[in-house]
């Protein structure tokens, strides 16, 4: 089983960032394409921030499927904010 990392990309582009291939956390990512770009350890602290958002609508949906329809649970969720982010992965969740 080979378990293939998501790529990061720009959030306005949806292109892949570049940068080097075994990043320190001062190296630069950018977008190829916009130019939009900052230190591999903020690009991972923007990305990872987005992830969080990600899983947690991940688990809402799964939350409201598993008791729609059941009388006895009652599934309320609590507003979150939406962040805007320059960098983004797509975990397929």
């Amino acid at each position: 089983m080979t378990t293939e990392q998501p790529e990061v990309k720009c959030a306005a582009c949806k292109v892949a960032l570049q940068g080097p291939s075994v990043p320190k956390p001062q190296d630069r990512f950018s977008c190829p394409k916009c130019g939009v770009g900052d230190s591999y350890e903020n690009v991972m602290r923007e990305v990872g921030e987005h992830a969080q958002e990600q899983l947690a609508d991940g688990l809402a949906r799964s939350m409201r499927a598993a008791t729609r329809g059941n009388k006895y649970v009652k599934f309320t969720e609590k507003p979150r904010a939406k962040h805007s982010h320059r960098f983004i992965v797509d975990l397929r969740l």
